[in-house]
């Protein structure tokens, strides 16, 4: 059991990581953390009770049903578990994220966990803008590594560039509430 949320998401990573070295011993793997996991990461506003990562050049040997037991504030005891069915392909990112992502943990030589860059993780909440989407980008855009200019660049490049979503989804009208969000975050910041 974990003590906590950010100490269960490393410990899925883990025993990928584990798992992977037993059966593709010394290949290397970079795993991006996104989501209600990355977006803990940044602002710690709620905590998901799935994993979503991108991981690249290959997606390393998963156990099946992983889970991992942590503790909340409360004392409550909590599961934490690998979404499977992750795929950012369904949804918006630029194609250049790498280059953003935060490096949080080596952890062994071969897995490297990085988690997606604020900007990255609201263009990944474009197509999909559940309630717990729309919470997330309004945390995530009060972050001083969050720049308006360059997330609408990004986004709508996403956009141009993704396959089977079409710009009438809406898209272009969050991109737009973004940017008022983000507007008058500043204004009353100031």
């Amino acid at each position: 059991m974990q003590e906590n949320y950010a100490a269960a998401v490393l410990e899925i990573f883990k025993i990928i990581s584990d798992h992977n070295n037993e059966h593709y011993p010394g290949k290397a793997a970079a795993i991006y953390l996104a989501g209600g996991a990355a977006v803990h990461f940044y602002v710690n506003t709620r905590v998901s009770d799935d994993v979503d990562a991108i991981m690249e050049p290959y997606r390393p040997a998963i156990p099946a049903d992983l889970e991992v037991v942590w503790k909340d504030e409360e004392g409550e005891l909590k599961a934490l578990s690998f979404d499977y069915q992750y795929n950012p392909m369904f949804g918006l990112l630029d194609e250049a994220y790498q280059e953003r992502a935060y490096l949080w943990k080596d952890i062994d030589d071969n897995i490297k966990l990085y988690v997606l860059h604020p900007i990255d993780l609201v263009i990944t909440k474009l197509v999909r803008y559940s309630d717990s989407d729309i919470a997330d980008i309004e945390a995530l855009i009060r972050l001083d590594s969050f720049d308006i200019d360059t997330f609408e660049r990004l986004a709508l490049k996403a956009l141009q560039e993704s396959v089977g979503i079409s710009p009438d989804r809406g898209v272009h009208h969050t991109v737009g509430w973004v940017k008022e969000l983000y507007s008058n975050f500043k204004s009353k910041e100031s």
